[in-house]
């Protein structure tokens, strides 16, 4: 069932949609009154362009040239689920008011799809003074989803350099620090610098080992390692 959807004035000067044909534009406003309340909507092309054209003779390559314009500018983002295709429409919130959304009729994107839409600084989706409770929602729910993923891929490649303690103390610490502004490459760049500095030093015995739940809690010893390690003198080539 289609749904009512507002067009805000800035849309018609946005310069990326600006590239886009007249026909692929209507196509995107048509997308979101077939979408549910989350950003999601089904993908047979078909369906799709009896949802939006239902009395126009537009043949399926037509359409789906439109959509693909879409999909190259990353307006949409297409996904599969169970075998079905869906797309994700990119800063939905962004485009549309709902305060009362209803319950969710379609699967949820993966992880990197929802990763790849969120900045490198999570305080880019942090919440703004003119938007509304559900879009604020909605980011912290994706904000959350982010943290969640990458906190434990960044546990999980510590691992490689040095055997760990207790997870869940360092899920919380690594936590802490996403939410205040530090990203994934960043502090993962941090464990490379560590890791050189062990080897660099034959420091392979774990009395050495600093475990993640320090490395990244309150002292902060990840900051030792900002930079990666100086080399030793009988290291330094002579050019």
């Amino acid at each position: 069932m289609a749904r009512s959807r507002l067009i805000r004035p800035e849309f018609w000067n946005d310069e990326k949609l600006a590239t886009l044909s007249r026909d692929s534009r209507l196509t995107f406003v048509g997308m979101w009154t077939a979408s549910d309340d989350y950003g999601t909507v089904k993908g047979h092309l078909t369906w799709l362009k009896n949802q939006i054209f239902p009395y126009e003779n537009i043949n399926k390559d037509t359409f789906e040239k439109w959509i693909m314009e879409l999909e190259n500018i990353g307006a949409i983002i297409s996904f599969s689920y169970h075998q079905e295709k869906y797309y994700f429409i990119r800063n939905f919130p962004k485009h549309q008011k709902i305060d009362h959304p209803s319950k969710q009729r379609n699967p949820e994107p993966p992880d990197n799809i929802l990763e790849n839409v969120a900045p490198q600084s999570l305080h880019n989706l942090d919440e703004t003074e003119t938007e509304t409770e559900t879009e604020t929602i909605e980011k912290k729910r994706l904000i959350s989803k982010i943290i969640e993923k990458d906190s434990d891929e960044i546990y999980e490649f510590y691992k490689k350099f040095v055997k760990p303690g207790p997870k869940r103390d360092s899920i919380i610490n690594i936590k802490k620090l996403l939410r205040n502004g530090k990203n994934k490459p960043e502090l993962m760049g941090y464990i490379i610098n560590y890791a050189e500095y062990l080897k660099r030093n034959a420091k392979t015995d774990k009395i050495y080992w600093i475990q993640p739940n320090n490395f990244f809690g309150e002292k902060e010893r990840y900051q030792e390692f900002l930079t990666p390690p100086k080399l030793k003198p009988e290291e330094v080539e002579l050019t």
